[in-house]
């Protein structure tokens, strides 16, 4: 997927969020992650589908947001994946 300027930002009709369309996380500009702040304080909750990010490109798109938060410890004592304390994993895979 191309880098666009303007994502489409599709309300979800509820009471709240909305799904971004036509962008790529990977390759996106000022000017289309302006628009996409701008959906989240409208909407507070965004949906992205189709991504296909690594962990690194994730926490680079997450940063544009503010500083982020380190994970808490898991259940396991297990405190975040090796070299990247912002990312928590969410499983009920064993």
């Amino acid at each position: 997927m191309k880098a666009v300027d303007s994502p489409l930002v599709v309300p979800t009709g509820g009471g709240l969020g909305a799904e971004i369309r036509g962008v790529d996380l990977r390759r996106l500009g000022d000017d289309a992650f302006a628009a996409i702040h701008r959906a989240w304080l409208d909407h507070l909750v965004l949906l992205f589908r189709g991504q296909q990010l690594t962990d690194a490109e994730l926490i680079a798109f997450s940063r544009r947001f503010g500083e982020l938060d380190l994970a808490p410890v898991q259940e396991t004592g297990r405190r975040f994946v090796e070299g990247m304390p912002e990312l928590y994993i969410v499983s009920n895979v064993l």
